[in-house]
């Protein structure tokens, strides 16, 4: 999942954010995601610079977790609640309008999904 956090303060674990706990994995996740709606127009480059921009100043890398098919997971620590998350770093191609909308599903479905261990 993309995830931004929520600056709702600490111990708030952000909307489409993973937060690790021990050796499980724990997903909180909203009804929507606020990144579907910016990454779902394709024109709106400002609302993705926003995000990268965000990543970049809110949270710090901490180590390489693995790889999939489109994506990369590390661990982070949020700079701003000190907390350690596993964020999904997915490069959007500006060209394939298909795989941007398999991702932009696959953000959507993630985000409606409740369980502590996801």
């Amino acid at each position: 999942s993309i995830s931004i956090p929520d600056k709702n303060g600490p111990g708030r674990t952000a909307p489409g954010a993973t937060s690790l706990k021990s050796d499980k994995v724990r997903v909180t996740s909203p009804t929507q995601s606020p990144l579907v709606g910016a990454l779902s127009s394709q024109s709106d480059l400002n609302a993705k610079a926003t995000a990268a921009s965000r990543y970049r100043t809110d949270f710090e890398e901490i180590e390489f977790i693995g790889k999939g098919g489109f994506a990369d997971v590390v661990k982070v620590k949020n700079r701003l609640d000190g907390r350690i998350y596993a964020i999904k770093k997915i490069k959007l191609d500006g060209k394939d309008a298909l795989f941007n909308n398999r991702i932009i599903r696959e953000v959507t479905l993630l985000s409606q999904l409740h369980h502590e261990y996801i």
